[in-house]
Parts: C-alpha cells; structure tokens; sequence
C-alpha cells in the first residue's frame, strides 16, 4: 500500500476595487471572484506539488487598449477611444514532481500553465483569447550537508489573438465615429487605423537559472538567479504596408534575482527577503524596417520581518516592504518618451490574540505604505496625438503624484469539528497628490484617491 502525505488549502472569495486614481488603460470599477487550491502529496520516493485558481473579473469603463493585459511590455495592440466594459475568466495551473535519486542528488520537473477568455461588451467588441505555457526541468546536488545547489532550464510558450467587430456596422466604417474607430499600436504612440481588425501573437523562448541553499548558524539562506528570453511574432490583415501580414517582433530579456533569508530563536523569527527584476524590450517593426520602440522595467525590493513568540506561539510581527522602481517606455518614430523613478516605502505591524483557550486564533494586521515620485518625464512631441494626450500625458500624471495608503487585515482561524479554517478580510485605501500644473495637455487627469477590499473564506486540509 502507498504510503501517502496530504496537504491543501482551499480558498475562495470575492475582490473589490474602485476610484479614479488608475492609469488611463485601466478599469475605475473592477469585481473578482475567485477560487484556488494548492497542496503537495507524498507518493513513496516522488513529492507531488501543485496548484490551481480561477477568476471571474468584472471591468468597467475602460478605455483606449482593446486588450486584457495592461502590464505587457509588447507594444503592438488595437484600441479605440470608446470606453467599454469587460467579462474575463482566468484559469491558473501549476505542478511539480520531484524525487531524490539518492542522498546528493534530487530531480524535478515542473509545468504551469495560463489562459484567459475576455469579452468586451461594447462596440467596438473584442475578443481577447490568451495562452502561457512554461515547462521546467531542475537538478540539486547537495555538495555538503547543510549546502545544497541547483540549476534550472526550460521553455516557454505564449500565444494571444484579438478580434474585434462591431453590432452598429456604421462605427466601422464611417470616420464620422472617431470614438469608435480602431488603430494599430505600434509602440507607445505611433498607430495607425485599421479596419479589418484582428492581432495574433507566438511568443517562445527559453530559460535557465541557479539556486543556493544552505543552512548556516546565522540560519537559513536560499538564493535564485534566472534568465528568460523570449522572442514574439506579430501577425494580422495584409496591407499596403506589411503584404505578408507580418506587423514585427518583439524580444524580450528578463532577469530575476531572489534572495530569502530566516533566523529563529527561543524568543522569536527574523526573515528578510530581497527581489531583483530588470526587464528589457526592443522591437522590429516591418512598416519601418527598423526598431521603433524599447521598454525597460527595472525593480528593487526589500522586505524585513521580526516576529516575537511567547509560550512559543507568534504573538506580532513588525516589518517593511521597501521598493525602488525605473521605468521607460520610447518610440522613436511617434518622438515620444516617458520614463518614471518612484520609492515606495511602508510598513506595518500584526498581533495575534488567542481566542477559546488558544484553539482559535484573530489576526489584526496594519499598514501605511507612502510612494514617492523621485524623477517623472514625459516628452512632449512636435505633433499633437490623440493617443499620446489621452494615455501618456495623463499617465505621467499618476505616475508623478506622491500617495500615500493604509491598509487593514483581520484572520480568524478556527477548527470545525476537525477542520482547520479560516475568514479574511482586507481593505486598502490610497490617497493621492495630483499636479494641478498643465506641464502637459492631458485631455484628463487621474483622480485623487483608490480603494479596494478582498473577502475570503478557507480551509486547510
């Protein structure tokens, strides 16, 4: 007989967000509900790992991208001014199976994968289908008895396509509808109308990393270093301009280095952890014959915990989460460019009150997070654009605002016959110091303020 080791958590809840304080891509209304589960099974010499979640999200109001993904450094999408609403449903799953072949050496092999299906409801409708896909492979050897290193290596594999159509056919045709009318992205201004609408995109590439781990008396420390390349295809209606129907490439490298640190003693648990992320874009655009846009996203952060015990039960914890952020965004054909540098820096503190004889247990955790604009520039073109007054100019306001923000967490967890369970609850609300300048002629400004709060029930298996 198989002899087993279980472990899951199951969690489902509900997400709200509002408020005007957004960029210009993103939704002021959005509602989530979600479900997820993840454990890890032991199957004689195999551990198997994984992981599941899906979201229901709801997006009002959102303007000039006829994509769902607001954050993605390629720069080739379709948009329209027109604000629309979305419906979107997000599948996640991951799993890992891992073995030690003997007493030095353990082998594993892992894959996730990500889909999405989003409908926006207003004309022009799109349709937004995407698909991740990561395989990986990894080997440790353990080279003394407390230190342990390993490499990592495998591939990755994306796709999305977008289709647009209309329910008035007038809106698609006639320019009388400028709202309405659809442009090709090209980078970060420069566009162009299209009307037979529709974008698909291949992206594969390739990964490797290293990892440490070792258990000293200063206590435990575990190191990762990764590299990803990527390279993406961008394909639509042949023109005049691209008769192959081939828009350009975008290539993608990401590097990411993780740092995790974690002393306990009698009295208490000190951790740290440390996250590097420096990600770099340039395209190939067929229409030019040339590169036209980079992106750059580089990040730091820094995160310290202590927390005390007491009759060795956690009582509170105090820690910071430290952030430096550098971002830019050029096109060179369209004479735009933008680049951010912000701070972000908080803190917060958590006590654990033991309810019925230590059985159950209530967590109050507090927060205050200030970000901090250190550098904002947004270049202004000779020739004004719609696009660039709508999106980038109002963007460099949001993005040079100082706002502040606190947050609460309340966890009760408690025991139902024999099932341990839990209820959560967070909320946060922003505060935000808009320019009152008019530096740039944005045809709007963000708001001043953002909230959201998250309810959500669960169980430990």
């Amino acid at each position: 007989m198989f002899k087993l080791k279980n472990y899951a958590i199951v969690e489902a809840g509900y997400n709200s967000k509002g408020g005007k304080y957004i960029l210009s891509q993103d939704a002021e209304k959005q509602h989530d509900i979600f479900f997820s589960t993840q454990g890890t099974k032991q199957l004689k010499g195999f551990l198997l790992s994984g992981a599941f979640a899906y979201a229901r999200t709801l997006k009002d109001s959102v303007g000039y991208t006829m994509r769902n993904d607001l954050y993605s450094a390629a720069p080739y999408y379709y948009y329209a001014a027109k604000k629309g609403n979305w419906e979107v449903s997000t599948y996640d799953l991951q799993g890992i199976v891992s073995r030690n072949l003997n007493k030095k050496i353990t082998v594993g092999l892992g894959a996730a994968y990500q889909s999405s299906i989003a409908w926006r409801g207003n004309d022009p409708r799109s349709e937004y289908f995407m698909f991740n896909m990561a395989v990986d492979g990894t080997v440790q050897y353990k080279i003394a008895k407390n230190h342990t290193v390993g490499i990592t290596g495998g591939a990755v594999f994306k796709s999305n396509e977008t289709n647009i159509e209309y329910r008035n056919k007038d809106y698609g045709t006639s320019l009388m509808y400028p709202e309405y009318v659809t442009h090709l992205q090209f980078g970060y201004g420069f566009d162009d109308y299209r009307q037979n609408a529709w974008l698909k995109t291949g992206s594969n590439g390739w990964k490797a990393g290293l990892l440490y781990n070792g258990h000293l008396s200063l206590g435990t420390v575990t190191a990762k270093a990764n590299y990803t390349r990527l390279s993406s295809k961008f394909t639509g209606p042949s023109s005049v301009y691209e008769p192959e129907g081939v828009y350009g490439w975008f290539h993608e490298n990401i590097w990411t280095g993780n740092l995790w640190w974690q002393k306990e003693t009698v009295k208490g648990i000190f951790s740290f952890q440390a996250n590097y992320l420096n990600h770099k874009g340039k395209d190939q655009n067929v229409f030019l014959n040339a590169s036209n846009y980079v992106y750059s996203y580089e990040q730091v952060k820094l995160k310290p915990v202590f927390g005390r015990y007491k009759n060795q039960q956690l009582v509170h914890e105090l820690g910071a989460d430290i952030s430096l952020t550098n971002s830019l965004k050029v096109d060179g054909n369209a004479d735009q460019r933008a680049a951010y540098q912000y701070l972000n820096t908080g803190i917060f503190g958590a006590y654990y009150f033991p309810v019925n004889n230590h059985k159950n247990t209530f967590k109050a955790l507090v927060g205050i997070d200030v970000q901090t604009p250190l550098s904002s520039t947004a270049h202004q073109s000779v020739q004004l654009h719609e696009f660039a007054q709508a999106v980038i100019y109002r963007d460099y306001y949001f993005y040079s605002a100082f706002n502040y923000s606190g947050k609460v967490e309340l966890l009760y967890s408690f025991k139902l016959k024999e099932t341990a369970c839990f209820v959560k609850l967070n909320g946060q609300y922003q505060q935000a110091n808009i320019k009152a300048d008019a530096t740039l002629p944005a045809l709007n400004k963000p708001g001043n303020s953002r909230w959201n709060y998250l309810l959500s029930v669960g169980v430990t298996l």
